[in-house]
């Protein structure tokens, strides 16, 4: 049925006095909201405190309001600081209420963090984002109410799931798209990428990558490789002063969390191997033993993975063992991401193993055994000739066997089978990365 016009006409009347209530409303609530903001500015600079209500309440009024100008200014002065007491909470020490206030105040702060990365302001912005995805935080972390050693059952947990929240909404709001332009203007803007530097450093970069590995599922391949080739390239340009000023355990770990990435087959190594062997040049050759010994630990660390990036012998052959049964050729186990080998004796159907065990200590050894037919690769195998590696060892050992459980001296040698590359070499592949650097190196 149409309505008729006199109707229409008073509904029409009733809808504009509503619309007037409201914005007159909101009109009080901004002015009620400014005050909220001197109340809690006050209180941090004479108190260092902020109130559990205040805190998100005007979290959310600066959010709502994000074009005023009288919340940026808010937002420049006291958002770290919120953000600061919140984190620093105990978990298990605050009731239920105070706790959802913390949460929801970490909640808040994600797309205020993503806001102020949009509007250019990189240095108030990313001090917090650390702040959130860093797991030192007392909010996080679980509390020992004791101090003697092996009190397992003392520990209270912490709230590490609220971290992880952040981390998975930051995510959606395609923060760490933002970072990667963040991270790249910054790098533009001055030489040497000392603009970056002013605004965080190897720890704090350690951070937000720890956070990028753990959701790596959830962001783009392409933004993982970008952003860690990125911060790479920054460690080979900044000046030497700075990199003394750096953490050389933070700047470690930023390496191996980049490792990680390309272990998980997220990111091609490829894109990183260059860089990589420069910035261990660096450190090698700067005039600060402590930085000096650091670039000797990386150089260690990518002759163990240019090793592992080779490609597996087919075959070993294993011969003038004492006991000869275990003399044969020994293949490589189909779809296996180790190098284990396995000989087949035909004429006396025994199973023969030639594998890398990692030891209690946590040294890797290598062993001949017979596999346990119930059981392979139980403390069941019958073994026979060991090897005790003294540093890792990625391929069977030629020499250096000695015999141990059934086995017969003389201890066995091992001939590879050599790798037949199938058509062109893969020059970017680290290990042949390693020797052209070496090989300039010698030349210079």
């Amino acid at each position: 049925m149409d309505r008729a016009p006199a109707q229409d006409k008073e509904s029409q009347k009733r809808r504009k006095k509503s619309q007037e209530r409201t914005e007159s409303q909101v009109n009080t609530m901004e002015d009620e909201e400014l005050e909220l903001f001197h109340v809690v500015q006050e209180d941090l600079r004479l108190k260092s405190t902020v109130g559990w209500q205040n805190a998100v309440k005007v979290l959310n009024s600066a959010y709502q309001h994000l074009e005023r100008p009288e919340s940026q200014a808010f937002l420049d002065d006291a958002f770290a600081k919120i953000i600061s007491i919140m984190l620093d909470q105990h978990a298990s020490k605050i009731g239920s209420f105070e706790k959802s206030c913390v949460t929801q105040c970490l909640s808040l702060a994600i797309p205020l963090v993503v806001a102020q990365l949009k509007a250019g302001k990189y240095f108030q912005a990313l001090p917090v984002l650390t702040m959130l995805f860093s797991k030192k935080k007392t909010f996080y972390k679980d509390l020992r109410t004791s101090t003697m050693i092996g009190s397992y059952w003392n520990k209270v947990p912490g709230s590490p799931e609220v971290r992880a929240q952040c981390i998975d909404a930051f995510c959606e709001l395609k923060g760490f798209h933002l970072l990667l332009s963040t991270l790249e203007l910054l790098m533009q803007n001055q030489q040497e990428g000392s603009e970056l530097e002013a605004a965080i450093d190897s720890e704090d970069i350690r951070i937000l990558l720890q956070a990028l590995l753990e959701f790596r599922t959830s962001v783009p391949e392409s933004i993982c490789t970008n952003i860690s080739v990125l911060v790479m390239t920054y460690f080979t340009k900044i000046s030497d002063s700075v990199l003394k000023k750096e953490s050389s355990d933070a700047v470690g770990a930023v390496i191996g969390i980049i490792r990680r990435l390309v272990d998980a087959g997220i990111l091609s190594s490829e894109a990183i191997n260059a860089l990589w062997l420069d910035i261990t040049e660096r450190y090698v050759e700067s005039t600060s033993l402590p930085l000096r010994l650091f670039g000797l630990e990386q150089i260690n660390q990518i002759v163990n993975c240019a090793r592992a990036s080779r490609a597996f012998p087919p075959r070993y052959f294993v011969r003038n063992a004492g006991t000869a049964a275990i003399n044969g050729v020994y293949t490589l186990k189909a779809n296996s991401t180790s190098a284990t080998y396995v000989f087949r004796q035909q004429e006396t159907g025994q199973v023969f193993t030639l594998f890398c065990c990692t030891m209690k200590s946590g040294l890797k050894w290598w062993f001949i055994s017979e596999a346990d037919k119930m059981q392979p690769g139980s403390d069941q195998d019958i073994d026979y000739y060991q090897h005790q590696s003294q540093y890792e060892e990625y391929l069977p050992p030629t020499h250096n066997w000695i015999p141990t459980g059934k086995g017969e001296a003389p201890a066995p040698e091992l001939v590879a089978e050599s790798v037949q590359e199938n058509g062109e070499e893969n020059l970017a592949r680290l290990d042949n990365v390693l020797s052209t650097w070496v090989v300039e190196k010698k030349d210079s």
